[in-house]
């Protein structure tokens, strides 16, 4: 008899460190994005006759883009578990179908210790060799796309796994962009387990606040007062990112690489923001993808605004990368705003010249990608994003040209500037580069005077507002 329940014990270890099928795509659907991806989609398998190697219903349809990156991915929750990599099998195994040969990456995500830190995931790659349906087994002892953070052999359990169908395992890299289609079933591996949903309503694990520190990303303590209202801009004078004063440039999003959250009507302010703790290894922590290029011709500056939580790092800096398209062509133009100089608990706003950027003279009619970067100390504060455009020197649009008609002398001026018009001034409003109001007179007749005595050097806009209606004029201070 005791031979018998040591036999079974054994038994239930060996069992319970068996490889289960974690997605069949026969249940609920699991949830599936993707970054440049034509479509990723739960359909009808393809060829379910027997024999074929799957008989399954269903399985993940993955259409990639041509006009796109060939690092185009898509990535897949794991439902109600995790892969465990934290024992000797590091291995698992997915049905592909291709009636081609195609070489595919596979990155593991979303670890239970190291959550959203890009070092802390892992890849791998694998061979399928056409002409239909094969079960290919992905070894994480081995490593793919080293030059990419990320480790092997694992040891974390995943909540996420990424497909890449355009790997190319000799050049340790990527096959050029490419309209293919390839289908997945059927992902084998050791069962972590659920799990915190970080969504109970409950501090636990090692979470600081209810669903929130740890494991569960960052708690948030939002700005109490919104950011600054952009001025009116006409069309062509703007392009914008992220800002409810503009209409967004048409993009595939922003897309995470480190915990990005949007701020929606925080503290009743009824704006916006994205905010995100940059991680301790310093990568990006979200970009914005434009797959079909931007026109930035007529613009030559890019506005954002900054809310910092607590005093930053020495060294930490915001940074956007304007990527030329295709890529490469022109180079990149990096454009920097250093956070030691910022006031934590406002807003700071930051007009900041493409001139200024490391590569000031990048032509920048069709960009590819614009990235957001924390950079050099990123870690123990969390910054808030909003009014993201690039503009001109024009900030103020009119309202009608046809009918108020307005006049400034001197411009450039030393010292004063005189204003008339053919209507009567109600109010002239002067704004900043960074659209800050320095200056409000309210005439009433029609010409004002406008003193610059005490304003610096520099452009600023003066907005009139008259009985027959607006304009808007630069004025230039020497």
């Amino acid at each position: 008899m005791k031979k018998i329940t040591i036999l079974l014990s054994f038994l239930a270890i060996t069992l319970g460190n068996s490889q289960t099928n974690l997605e069949d795509f026969e249940g609920a659907a699991p949830t599936v994005t993707n970054t440049g991806f034509t479509s990723t989609n739960v359909v009808a398998n393809p060829d379910s006759s027997t024999g074929s190697g799957n008989e399954s219903a269903n399985v993940l349809e993955l259409i990639t883009n041509g006009a796109g990156n060939a690092w185009q991915e898509a990535e897949m929750v794991i439902q109600n578990n995790t892969i465990d990599m934290t024992t000797a099998d590091k291995t698992l195994t997915v049905d592909i179908y291709s009636t081609n040969p195609v070489e595919y990456m596979i990155k593991l995500v979303a670890g239970e210790v190291g959550g959203a830190d890009t070092a802390q995931w892992s890849k791998t790659a694998a061979a399928h060799p056409g002409g239909g349906w094969a079960t290919i087994t992905f070894d994480f002892t081995v490593p793919a796309d080293t030059t990419q953070p990320g480790y092997n052999p694992p040891n974390d359990k995943f909540g996420g796994i990424v497909f890449y169908p355009l790997y190319n395992i000799a050049n340790n890299g990527w096959n050029p962009a490419a309209d293919t289609t390839t289908y997945v079933d059927n992902i084998t591996a050791l069962p972590g387990g659920t799990v915190e949903t970080c969504s109970d309503g409950i501090q636990n694990q090692d979470e600081t606040g209810i669903d929130c520190g740890g494991v569960c990303g960052p708690c948030y303590d939002p700005p109490t007062t919104a950011a600054p209202t952009p001025p009116a801009r006409a069309d062509q004078d703007h392009v914008s990112m992220f800002s409810s004063a503009y209409t967004d440039q048409a993009t595939s999003g922003f897309n995470v690489y480190d915990a990005l959250h949007v701020v929606a009507n925080y503290e009743g302010t009824g704006d916006t923001c994205l905010a995100s703790t940059p991680n301790v290894a310093g990568n990006a922590f979200a970009y914005e993808y434009f797959g079909n290029g931007m026109d930035l011709e007529n613009q030559d500056r890019m506005h954002v605004d900054l809310f910092l939580s607590s005093e930053a790092p020495a060294g930490a800096v915001w940074q956007a990368k304007i990527l030329q398209s295709p890529v490469g062509t022109a180079g990149d133009n990096i454009l920097t705003v250093s956070l030691n100089s910022m006031t934590p608990g406002v807003w700071n706003s930051f007009d900041i010249p493409f001139s200024n950027g490391s590569n000031g003279s990048l032509f920048v009619n069709n960009v590819e990608m614009v990235q957001i970067f924390a950079a050099g100390a990123v870690n123990g504060y969390t910054l808030y994003m909003d009014n993201l455009y690039f503009h001109n020197d024009t900030p103020l649009g009119l309202d009608d040209f046809d009918i108020a008609d307005f006049k400034v002398f001197p411009n450039p001026s030393n010292d004063n500037w005189n204003i008339s018009g053919n209507t009567e001034i109600t109010k002239v409003s002067v704004f900043d580069i960074l659209g800050k109001e320095v200056m409000t007179l309210t005439p009433n007749r029609n010409e004002a005077i406008i003193e610059a005595s005490n304003l610096g050097t520099g452009i600023y806009f003066a907005k009139i507002e008259g009985v027959k209606g607006n304009k808007t004029l630069k004025l230039i201070r020497r």
